[in-house]
């Protein structure tokens, strides 16, 4: 039988066939690897083969391809050498997502799916993240963020966790801006603070001597 492709045979009636050099490709019943692969496949003693999805290749003759940088997928599933022959071929997550594996598993750069939302409490402002930043304390985001943004009132937000004022506690717009590392501001003398934004002055009949209190006594 004659030698496949991707296949050689130097000697005529040789009863084995030899795989081509990686980088190179023969077609049926050749006695060399007169072809190189062009950029965008490969070959390891196989025909020529267009990168799989999550690929690519830039250089002709290559015996492998390379899997797309983190932050970046390739989702063409082998229809098209060009449409793996450039690092541009792999597209760039958008903002709010990002993609950690770093060119080590094709798999995880196959689908614009494998870029992950970042998290509550985390951020990207930029195409082809790698990772999300933390929201700094006092600023609070939802998932896909692609900016954080001031705690709301009534709330303390630390490491991007959003906690509510505990009793005894108030928070409103003014008190964060005044004092962004201390959102939660104790209620003062005279005033009830149930939590939340909550900050009661004590009604008539009523009083509170100490700070921090949820309630006001009554007289």
């Amino acid at each position: 039988d004659s030698c496949g492709p991707g296949y050689f045979s130097s000697e005529p009636g040789a009863s084995e066939c030899t795989g081509c050099p990686g980088g190179k490709s023969s077609e049926e019943a050749s006695s060399d690897c007169p072809e190189t692969c062009p950029a965008g496949t490969f070959s390891s003693g196989t025909p020529c083969t267009i990168c799989e999805a999550g690929m690519y290749q830039t250089s002709s003759g290559s015996s492998s391809c390379t899997v797309c940088p983190a932050g970046t997928y390739n989702a063409d599933l082998a229809t098209s050498a060009s449409a793996h022959n450039s690092i541009a071929n792999c597209l760039a997550c958008s903002p709010g997502t990002k993609l950690e594996d770093d060119g080590t598993d094709a798999e995880k750069h196959n689908a614009a799916d494998d870029c992950e939302l970042c998290g509550p409490g985390y951020y990207s402002n930029e195409e082809g993240s790698a990772s999300c930043s933390s929201c700094p304390d006092g600023e609070v985001s939802p998932s896909g963020a692609t900016s954080c943004s001031s705690c709301p009132a009534g709330y303390e937000c630390t490491g991007g966790t959003t906690t509510p004022c505990a009793e005894g506690k108030y928070s409103n717009g003014d008190t964060q801006a005044t004092n962004p590392d201390l959102p939660c501001q104790p209620c003062e003398k005279g005033h009830s603070c149930p939590g939340g934004t909550d900050r009661s002055p004590c009604r008539q009949g009523a009083y509170q001597p100490n700070p921090s209190q949820s309630t006001c006594l009554s007289c």
